[in-house]
């Protein structure tokens, strides 16, 4: 038991590619005691999956709250302990988490508008729909143009709306080093080719820890902010868990290739 969480059961262990590829789900209970006793209890449900191609160990993290998302980290910590216990990687190799500091103002807007709407992501068949929340301030650190002067001493601001990409100071390079953005929501259209599945889902790209606390060192999280909206609802439950993770698992990779192919990191 740690805190007002615990795991539930024996995590289950799945291989999905033979000496590649392994996938372990594990099952949380949560405690909230601002309920009655008779529904206080909340089970949630988290996978960590990991990968060994080519020499390099890939992690991907699915979790669906705060406690999940915290023993999904600390399962990592001990498989990346593990495998350098038993030389499979390099001791001093560290895991390489896409992280806020990764970028200077300019480029994490370039990094978000790109997941949002890129030939990496039209090649994982996803088309950015509406890009219709972004989280950022202003930086205090650079003295603001005349046209960005009403952002002047907020701390937070929210747009929502309908393709706030296209709201001048994102629309325009020239603003992008006044920003200091964290979050951006955004609705895609999906097509799984092979599956037969289409339709379409929002999702929330946030450097979290950077909006609570400022740690430069926040990981880029992923989320699915909302129900699949699929074209031919004929899906069983289970089959939509299967898609979510294959959606999540996708803008996984999708980051990742739009990181390497047009950033490098800072010193």
């Amino acid at each position: 038991m740690r805190d007002n969480y615990k795991i539930v059961g024996r995590p289950i262990v799945k291989t999905v590619t033979r000496d590649k590829e392994i996938e372990v789900e594990i099952t949380i209970e949560r405690n909230n005691y601002n309920k009655s006793w008779v529904n206080h209890k909340t089970q949630f449900k988290a996978i960590v999956s990991f990968k060994h191609t080519d020499n390099q160990l890939t992690f991907q993290r699915f979790f669906t709250s705060n406690e999940t998302k915290n023993v999904v980290n600390k399962c990592v910590s001990y498989f990346e302990k593990k495998c350098k216990e038993k030389r499979i990687v390099n001791e001093q190799e560290q895991e390489h988490r896409i992280r806020f500091d990764d970028f200077d103002n300019h480029g994490r807007i370039v990094f978000f508008l790109k997941l949002y709407n890129s030939i990496e992501t039209g090649k994982l068949d996803f088309n950015g729909d509406n890009a219709g929340s972004f989280e950022f301030c202003p930086d205090n650190d650079i003295p603001l143009p005349e046209e960005l002067k009403w952002m002047d001493n907020k701390e937070e601001l929210i747009f929502k709306g309908k393709k706030i990409d296209t709201t001048f100071f994102l629309e325009q390079e020239r603003y992008y080093q006044h920003l200091v953005v964290w979050r951006m929501q955004a609705t895609f259209t999906f097509n799984l080719i092979g599956r037969g599945v289409t339709g379409k889902i929002k999702v929330d790209f946030n450097f979290h820890e950077f909006q609570r606390d400022k740690s430069h060192k926040a990981p880029l999280e992923i989320k699915l902010a909302s129900a699949l909206e699929l074209d031919e609802n004929n899906l069983t439950l289970s089959q939509k868990e299967d898609v979510k993770k294959i959606l999540l698992a996708k803008f996984e990779e999708l980051k990742t290739l739009i990181y390497q192919n047009h950033f490098t990191p800072l010193d």
